[in-house]
């Protein structure tokens, strides 16, 4: 529990008033939320786990009173960080597998319509050749 890892006064409204300010890296009607932080995306999690690993090492509260000590939000910010690193790979990840698989994809319907394909590390090149030749049954 949060209580005994501190090593300052617990107190459970300073809490709260921390997690509200970390709702707005959310963002809300008026102020734009973090690239890759959306309530859709269970980001509140993110937050949260980042939260807990923190706050032992503070020596006070994000949130002073209706102030932001910005020592503080800076180590949160770092540790939220490494999350933002693992994330930008994972869409990196994605997105290759979606650009080879639409590659693929290009490959089998060239080939459909008597295009020569010949495949390169990054991209696909296209040959022109004759259309192959009509059965004489057509």
């Amino acid at each position: 529990m949060v209580q005994s890892e501190i090593a300052f006064p617990f107190d459970l409204e300073r809490i709260i008033d921390d997690w509200i300010f970390m709702g707005y890296l959310l963002g809300n009607d008026f102020i734009p939320h973090l690239p890759n932080m959306h309530i859709h995306a269970e980001s509140t999690l993110y937050l949260w786990d980042t939260y807990h690993v923190v706050l032992p090492k503070l020596d006070g509260y994000i949130n002073e009173f209706g102030t932001l000590n910005l020592e503080r939000f800076h180590i949160f910010l770092s540790e939220l960080s490494k999350f933002d690193t693992s994330w930008f790979e994972e869409r990196e990840a994605d997105q290759r597998w979606m650009q080879g698989k639409h590659g693929a994809r290009m490959a089998r319907e060239l080939e459909r319509l008597g295009k020569v394909v010949k495949s390169t590390f990054v991209r696909l090149e296209i040959v022109d050749q004759d259309p192959p030749e009509r059965p004489a049954w057509q």
